[in-house]
């Protein structure tokens, strides 16, 4: 009898499921904002802890998702609500409709001008932490000389710098990219033109370090549809798998993955991987290299309701 429970105990264990440490959600685009609180508070049910709010323009300051989000009659109660709950809701900046190459080109000045509002709109609006998705032109990502000659760089570690001077901490900063851009390979050969430069643990006492990273692996020729490929060695755009950025100097828990959640949407091409898939990869990563950081999902449709709140429990494969 001993032996059967002690076998039955250790077979539990093995299918413990993995706890990642973010499960994200982009709100954006076709979404329900007359009942925003209500889907967060859903959302929050079904296994999420991050909700990333877009847009913040350049040019159009608070839109879309964003301006919904901060005429919710409750809003502090569904911030308080989410902090009780153990959930962040995040302001996301720029984003796949921005160029930061329009961006740089007004000058330095601009580019920290953009930082600082973003930055002090989000702490005025009490979000729990900013997110500056970068994505610059090409799909799939093609070399750009704004990444070759560092622009991007510093494009990003002026917009990150901007939002600690506005009082956010290394915690609650986040970089979201096209994961090519996190690659020296991809970025002149130097590490410092890369988006991995303000992530190093080298770094970590410079204005320009971020605490999170997203990885966006997705619209890239399928590029990123494979555990190889997305965790370990990628053959087509070396340097860009998470192993490879961790190689580098970079803490494993500070990258996650982001995906999209269903296969046929308007913004997505290629690079959808089913949860399931995606959280039996996250097992192998988790034994070969320790990676729980989780993913973030390509984006909350009213249209996709379903697995939309189904994708965090479809990811929990047995380890």
């Amino acid at each position: 009898m001993k032996v059967l429970i002690l076998s039955t105990l250790i077979y539990i264990q093995q299918i413990s499921a993995l706890t990642y440490q973010q499960n994200g959600v982009y709100l954006e685009n076709d979404f329900d904002y007359q009942n925003m609180d209500q889907e967060i508070l859903n959302g929050i049910n079904a296994g999420y802890n991050r909700f990333y709010i877009g847009f913040y323009f350049s040019q159009y300051g608070c839109w879309a998702a964003c301006q919904n989000f901060i005429d919710i009659p409750g809003k502090a109660q569904v911030l308080d609500d989410a902090i009780s709950r153990n959930a962040k809701i995040i302001l996301s900046v720029g984003g796949p409709t921005e160029s930061p190459e329009w961006v740089i080109n007004q000058g330095w000045d601009y580019v920290s001008g953009f930082g600082a509002s973003a930055s002090a709109f989000a702490k005025t609006q009490g979000f729990h932490g900013i997110d500056f998705g970068v994505h610059l032109a090409g799909n799939p990502s093609v070399p750009s000389s704004y990444a070759n000659d560092g622009s991007l760089a510093k494009y990003i570690q002026t917009l990150v710098s901007q939002a600690k001077l506005a009082g956010f901490t290394t915690d609650q900063i986040y970089i979201s990219g096209q994961a090519p851009y996190f690659s020296p390979q991809f970025t002149g050969n130097r590490l410092e033109n890369s988006f991995s430069y303000s992530l190093l643990d080298a770094n970590v006492n410079e204005t320009f370090y971020a605490g999170n990273a997203n990885l966006v692996m997705f619209n890239e020729a399928n590029n990123y549809a494979s555990f190889d490929n997305m965790f370990e060695r990628n053959l087509n755009y070396p340097g860009s798998s998470v192993q490879e950025i961790v190689d580098l100097g970079v803490t494993k828990a500070n990258l996650v993955v982001e995906k999209p959640v269903i296969q046929n949407s308007g913004t997505v091409s290629n690079g959808y991987v089913s949860p399931t898939s995606l959280g039996e990869w996250a097992c192998q990563a988790n034994t070969t290299f320790g990676w729980n950081a989780g993913f973030t999902g390509w984006t909350w449709n009213t249209q996709d309701e379903y697995p939309v709140l189904q994708w965090p429990a479809d990811l929990m494969s047995q380890c």
